[in-house]
């Protein structure tokens, strides 16, 4: 007992010394003790191997975090997530750590960087976007748990392969755009924030239109644009983070051989998720944001649950968000899907870890399957890799040996700047540049020229949007509103099967924590349902209004004109009948409208 006081009262020294004092000493040799536990890592598995890949990123915790007493309670074991969660008993006095396991397709730690994640999540996957392929990566997690920053590296990464392999192939051609979903609203962000539609045609395909696309000729080109796209992006400040993401951005790179799509890659950064708790400071408007962002990450689960389980139906209307993801869940090309979860390891925000973590664990069915596959990377028979993390469990890291531990690519302990933002940045840099004003300039020269747009020879439609092309007999048909009676009733149909997809996992689940968490999700759904109703009969009330005060102006311009011809100078003849036939007609139509 007097050893154990005195090495604590040594660690507290330790760690007032190193501006970390205050750190719960006792939470912390705990959590220590917890991670001993824990088993060495595997070799991780290609993205190649599976058409929905998994995959969890731990940060390092930020000095400024262990200043305020944060403890690094995340252990991140390939392909294993342990979170070592400090709690007290109810007596208030007994502390005790309670470890929740999680397994996934790739988990990397602290000291594996943004390079190591790219190698094993999208690299392999760069040759499928040329030979009819579709490559969708997200990013999701807690607002601060570095999605931002994770999917900005990645597509630095993406962009140079994709124009190393074009290097090889003939006449390849790259079409840019950019868009965020910002409160069940699409704008997009190469064009002034512009109010973008979306729309259905008649094959059930989703069209954005208004949507921008820029054409770029290098790698160069493709980041000066995406630069600009990110410094214009909606970030307000939460209680949990001063320049939280309260928007979904999507970023479109589409590959074109001779005129003709061959395939593409989507990058999305969802929005920060932010508990309860983190929210009740926070004023009515980014508390309807937090709702929005949940309603749109429970349809994405859905979706991607449904994907998985090779559903005939995929619920894509249940969202703005996965409508314009439509093709990433049910085209006919080869699909490729990267979840990314990005975790904060203190913890204060341990249940909030949690929460993302079986978020990630349900969006599919059978994780790590492919550890048994001999053509695995890595692989090693089953009886191997319980004799080694038996083995490695029984000893300290200090005493395992290079030889008892699974060979591993070796990976450079990362520094904070070079990975990671560091605490104390408020404004949102991209890959390193925290001159927000400076990426705000819009692409000069030659880069992102827009593309030149086929005439339509047909008159738009009522609601103002643009015929489409039927790509297989060249005839234009045009798309409707998402708010129009017949995808109004699809999208009841997919809201009836979230619900009904719920309610048998919370049937199957029974009273375990999985399906008190899909009977919360089914009561928010519900929510959203009628909150979602409210927000689009408001919409179609505002466009409405719109429509009038235009065919009013019309009205009124064309009141002033009669009133001129009967009037005017020298006019001693002219048709009074006429006049009062148009005058009654003017008149009617003013009473309908108003």
């Amino acid at each position: 007992m007097k050893e154990e006081k005195l090495l604590k009262a040594e660690r507290k020294a330790a760690n007032e010394l190193a501006g970390k004092g205050n750190i719960d000493v006792d939470f912390e040799v705990m959590v220590e003790q917890q991670k001993q536990k824990v088993g060495a890592a595997l070799n991780h598995i290609s993205a190649t191997q599976m058409n929905i890949c998994i995959c969890v990123r731990k940060r390092p915790l930020f000095e400024k975090e262990y200043q305020q007493g944060e403890i690094d309670s995340v252990s991140s074991s390939n392909p294993k997530v342990v979170v070592h969660e400090p709690k007290v008993k109810v007596d208030g006095i007994t502390k005790y750590v309670q470890d929740t396991n999680f397994k996934f397709d790739n988990t990397f730690n602290e000291n594996e960087n943004s390079q190591d994640l790219y190698q094993f999540s999208i690299r392999d996957l760069v040759p499928t976007i040329f030979d009819s392929g579709i490559v969708t990566c997200f990013a999701y997690g807690q607002t601060g748990s570095g999605k931002t920053f994770t999917v900005n590296a990645i597509t630095k990464y993406a962009i140079n392969d994709i124009f190393k392999v074009a290097a090889s192939r003939k006449a390849i051609e790259f079409s840019l755009s950019m868009f965020e979903i910002y409160g069940g609203k699409c704008m997009d962000l190469l064009n002034n924030k512009n109010k973008l539609q979306i729309l259905e045609d008649k094959n059930n395909k989703i069209q954005v239109f208004g949507l921008e696309e820029r054409q770029a000729c290098s790698a160069a080109e493709v980041h000066q644009i995406i630069d600009y796209g990110h410094s214009i992006r909606t970030t307000h400040q939460t209680a949990a983070n001063d320049t939280s993401s309260r928007s979904h951005a999507i970023c479109q790179i589409q590959v074109k051989a001779n005129g003709r799509s061959q395939g593409k890659l989507l990058l999305v950064d969802l929005a920060g998720s932010e508990r309860a708790a983190d929210c009740q400071s926070n004023n009515r408007q980014r508390r309807l944001e937090g709702a929005e962002i949940n309603k749109s990450l429970l349809a994405l689960k859905e979706c991607i649950r449904a994907l998985d389980s090779k559903s005939n139906h995929i619920p894509f209307r249940a969202s703005k968000l996965t409508m314009v993801l439509r093709d990433s869940f049910m085209s006919s090309q080869a699909s490729k899907i990267v979840m990314i979860a990005c975790i904060n390891p203190g913890t204060s925000s341990s249940d909030h870890t949690i929460n993302t973590l079986r978020y990630a664990e349900r969006l599919k069915g059978d994780i790590n399957q492919l550890y048994s596959n001999p053509a695995a990377v890595g692989y090693l028979p089953q009886h191997q890799q319980n004799n080694i993390v038996q083995d490695h469990s029984m000893l300290n890291d200090e005493q395992m040996n290079d030889q008892q531990r699974i060979p591993k690519p070796q990976v450079a302990p990362q520094h904070p700047s070079e990975n990671q933002p560091k605490p104390e940045e408020k404004k949102r840099g991209v890959w390193g540049n925290n001159n927000k004003a400076a990426a705000a300039q819009p692409p000069q020269g030659n880069a992102g020229a827009k593309l030149n747009k086929p005439v339509y020879q047909k008159k738009p439609s009522s609601n103002g949007s643009a015929p489409t092309q039927n790509s297989d007999n060249g005839d234009y048909s045009f798309p409707q509103s998402v708010n129009s009676p017949d995808n109004r009733k699809k999208k009841q149909e997919d809201w009836n099967y979230l619900k009904q997809t719920l309610r048998s996992n919370n049937l199957m689940n029974g009273e375990n924590q999985g399906g008190d968490q899909d009977q919360l999700d089914q009561n928010l759904l519900t929510f959203h349902e009628k909150a979602d109703e409210l927000v689009e009969e408001g919409d179609e009330l505002r466009s409405k209004h719109l429509e009038y005060l235009k065919e009013a102006a019309k009205l009124l311009t064309e009141e002033g004109e009669l009133i001129s011809n009967v009037q005017g100078f020298g006019n001693e003849e002219y048709d009074m009948d006429e006049y009062v036939l148009r005058m009654e007609k003017i008149i009617k139509r003013n009473l309908e409208i108003y």
